[in-house]
């Protein structure tokens, strides 16, 4: 019996010996797979990680192809000249010097000060006057494509803090190839800054949660956000949201206080800043350059502008703007809206995507074909949210995510690179153009002289700074009515005075420009004036603009003003400023010869 007891008592210690190897084997292997797991996922995430590097730089080469270090558009004079004459006057208005003088379509007459005020806040000329000071004046037209890049890495950081490095990766890619983020990398508009500011922002926020040193990260965060009011001030919308998400995400931890009060107190220092400056130009810190426009806020956004533009911002934001990725976008945002663990992250999207979009849609001007650049705020939060709602249906099924991914980046390769390609192509001709004037300028024409020249040529000599810009396009469109009602021949007479009085009695005066430019004037000015040829070049035409519309105007245009030809693939102005510009530019790129001519009086 108790033989048998023993038996049993050996039987049952092998049995528990057994359960115990068992589960000690069990548990080293669980251990062994988490640490398989771990290792896989470490290795997935320094792949994806050097991939989105690789993508960004890929990114900023292939778009550096395209730069020319000049301003062609109508808004970037604004910015830009504001940016020199910060870094070498200590301002950011223009003295009153002639009345032939160019100023250029952002700059206001202010009656108060009798000087030219710009409409644009300073944030971003600020930024261009810095670049100025320390890398010099060429550097300026780095800004952009630079904080371009940057904002792809702080989206990637930022979307990798939310949906992992995989899917991050995704939204990274998807971001890149929209075309209207790609067109204003060279477009030297603010967009790119507010922008990088943004993303930084929220990069930096999201990596302050799980960071020793948050509050600073915060701190950090908040001083982004607190710089973009002073660079596009319809963007002030965006400060608000971001904070409350601080707000709400703190609310969990003991001393909830801390992290929106970092977040504050960096804010607080750019818009202090801001409204000192504002006090000082302006006399008081909530007036803006706006305020030289002396129009109501009621005639500048309106509930009448929305009904009227509402439907074709739409269209153009889904056909132009996001592409496919904007119904996936919006509905992921509802997605994340309507689930317990993010509806957060999905509000704060909401939150900074719809009051921005809803004010720009109110606003007075119409939906012409750069209006898309207003949501670019939008854009890669939506290719964030779509992304975020694939990878939720995909259920960790790694093949079916692979699959929905690549779809949709597929699908916005095709949509937006050949947009981006075409706009980029036509830019980089413009300001190769601009660029090789300047050149030939600054070869023949001594700094300080009169040059005088159309609007689209003298808004990037003046940028540059060194000679005295006179604006000859004032003989044809006058629109601040500097010469009055004039006919043509008292018009050219007394812009003649004024430039060779600008100009002093041992300074010189030049004109650069077409011939047949000059011929529409030249019947009085050469009983006036001496021409002497200087200097000439050729551009080559703009093969991407000879079929479109501002080719067939230029080619068979009767009037001035007359309405454009509506033609397939190319952009339809007005004849408002923009397109006056825009065919001022294909004018330029016809393929006949620009000259520089001396301009010397026979009697002052």
């Amino acid at each position: 019996m108790k033989k048998n007891k023993n038996i049993k008592k050996s039987a049952d210690a092998r049995e528990v010996a057994k359960t115990e190897i068992k589960a000690s084997t069990t548990k080293e292997n669980k251990t062994e797979k988490r640490k398989l797991a771990s290792q896989t996922s470490l290795r997935t995430d320094k792949f994806c990680v050097a991939a989105a590097v690789a993508i960004i730089l890929l990114h900023f080469i292939v778009l550096a192809t395209f730069f020319r270090p000049a301003t062609s558009t109508l808004d970037s004079h604004g910015y830009f000249k504001q940016g020199r004459l910060l870094a070498t006057e200590g301002r950011n208005y223009e003295l009153i010097e002639s009345r032939a003088q160019f100023t250029g379509y952002t700059w206001m007459r202010n009656t108060e000060s009798d000087r030219y005020d710009n409409i644009w806040p300073v944030g971003f000329p600020a930024i261009l006057a810095a670049t100025r000071a320390t890398l010099g004046a060429k550097a300026v037209y780095w800004v952009n494509p630079a904080m371009a890049a940057l904002a792809l890495i702080a989206f990637f950081v930022f979307c990798r803090a939310w949906i992992g490095s995989t899917w991050a990766l995704a939204s990274l890619a998807l971001f890149a190839l929209n075309p209207v983020f790609n067109q204003h990398v060279h477009f030297n508009y603010s967009h790119i800054v507010v922008l990088f500011f943004l993303l930084t922002s929220l990069a930096l926020i999201t990596a302050g949660w799980r960071n020793r040193r948050y509050l600073i990260l915060m701190y950090a965060a908040g001083f982004c956000a607190g710089c973009i009011p002073a660079i596009r001030l319809p963007e002030c919308l965006l400060g608000p949201p971001i904070f409350l998400y601080v707000m709400a995400k703190s609310l969990d931890e003991k001393q909830w206080w801390r992290c929106p009060t970092a977040f504050a107190a960096g804010a607080a220092i750019p818009i202090l800043a801001f409204c000192v400056w504002n006090q000082a130009a302006y006399g008081a810190f909530w007036k803006t350059g706006y305020s030289i426009l002396n129009q109501n806020v009621e005639k500048i956004f309106s509930l009448e502008h929305f009904a009227l533009y509402s439907l074709g911002y739409v269209q153009k934001i889904f056909g132009e703007g996001s592409g496919f990725i904007f119904a996936p976008g919006a509905l992921g945002i509802v997605w994340l809206c309507a689930r317990r663990e993010t509806w957060k992250e999905g509000a704060l999207l909401a939150a900074l995507i719809l009051p921005v979009s809803l004010l720009q849609i109110s606003y007075v001007i119409h939906t012409f074909p750069e209006v898309t650049r207003y949501f670019l705020h939008a854009y890669p939060l939506l290719s964030l949210a779509g992304v975020w709602m694939f990878k939720d249906l995909s259920g960790g099924r790694r093949a079916q995510g692979i699959v929905l991914a690549a779809t949709i980046i597929a699908l916005s390769a095709a949509w937006g690179l050949p947009q981006a390609k075409y706009s980029l192509n036509v830019l980089k001709h413009r300001q190769n153009a601009l660029a090789e004037i300047s050149r030939m300028v600054e070869e023949n024409a001594p700094h300080g002289s009169v040059v005088v020249a159309d609007e689209v040529v003298a808004q990037h000599l003046d940028v540059i700074g060194n000679w005295k810009v006179a604006d000859a396009t004032l003989l044809e469109e006058d629109r601040h009515r500097l010469y009055g009602r004039m006919l043509l021949s008292e018009k050219v007479n007394a812009f003649k005075r004024d430039i060779f009085e600008w100009a002093g009695s041992n300074g010189k005066v030049y004109w650069v420009g077409k011939q047949s430019g000059l011929s529409r004037v030249g019947e009085q000015l050469y009983g006036e004036a001496r021409f002497e040829k200087i200097s000439e070049i050729v551009i080559e035409q703009n093969k991407y603009l000879e079929d479109s519309d501002y080719a067939i105007r230029t080619r068979h245009k009767t009037s001035p003003r007359s309405l454009p030809q509506l033609k397939r693939g190319c952009f339809n102005f007005d004849m408002g400023a923009a397109g006056r510009f825009e065919m001022m530019s294909m004018y330029l790129l016809d393929g006949s010869p620009i000259y520089l001519y001396e301009v010397t009086a026979l009697s002052r």
